[in-house]
């Protein structure tokens, strides 16, 4: 039985499309018990701590935090883009649900996130910011990364 190459590409790209929403479901999954178990548990230990010491603390830890996600952002795009999404094809509506995809999947995790404190204080929108950008970061490793965008270029 021979396929195609219209019909070869077209179950190459929901395959990719597949991957993609496997992939967000388990980042998805994760990001569940981190917003409602770890980050519940950080929200109300920061409220417990002088401004002073909670700003010190969110600068340095926070952006330790930060640097070391987007460097883990970097190698994971890279090794997911090479091992998942390799032999996949790589055109515009695979580029461009994958983009949706994300984008869409990074604002429900940060609507998760913002509903999670009771009341809000200074603190609280500072923590929820940083988490926030992480959130967003952690999101976008599902999108072809920019090797991958030259190559179909």
């Amino acid at each position: 039985m021979q396929i195609n190459l219209a019909n070869r590409t077209l179950i190459l790209s929901a395959m990719y499309l597949i991957v993609t929403l496997t992939l967000l479901f388990i980042m998805d999954v994760g990001l569940y018990f981190f917003i409602f178990y770890f980050s519940l548990k950080i929200l109300d230990w920061f409220r417990s701590l002088s401004l002073l010491s909670s700003l010190a603390i969110l600068c340095t830890a926070g952006g330790f935090f930060l640097m070391i996600i987007f460097l883990w952002r970097k190698s994971s795009q890279a090794l997911i883009g090479g091992v998942f999404f390799k032999y996949l094809p790589q055109n515009a509506f695979t580029i461009i649900s994958t983009f949706l995809i994300s984008i869409a999947n990074a604002v429900l995790g940060i609507f998760w996130l913002w509903r999670v404190p009771k009341h809000y204080d200074l603190m609280v929108i500072f923590e929820l910011l940083v988490l926030s950008l992480f959130i967003w970061v952690l999101c976008t490793v599902a999108m072809p990364a920019r090797e991958q965008l030259k190559n179909y270029e």
